[in-house]
């Protein structure tokens, strides 16, 4: 989820519609003017492509951070 050309969440989910939906109730949630989703082969390496894109790119409202994250 962008707001402008900024990563602002990041995450994974079996029901990208319906997670996309929950956020949107969010305080934070009409501040996105863009989705973009990408599919992987196992749920493995899209938790793998979350992790890396939390890291590289910190989005504003992930809170959760991955497992040793030093940010």
């Amino acid at each position: 989820m962008y707001a402008g050309d900024t990563l602002a969440y990041v995450g994974v989910s079996a029901d990208p519609k319906t997670r996309i939906a929950k956020h949107r109730r969010k305080p934070w949630g009409k501040s996105f003017d863009r989705i973009g989703l990408q599919w992987f082969p196992s749920r493995a390496d899209g938790f793998a492509a979350e992790r890396a894109a939390i890291l590289a790119e910190r989005p504003l409202y992930n809170t959760a951070r991955p497992r040793g994250a030093m940010l």
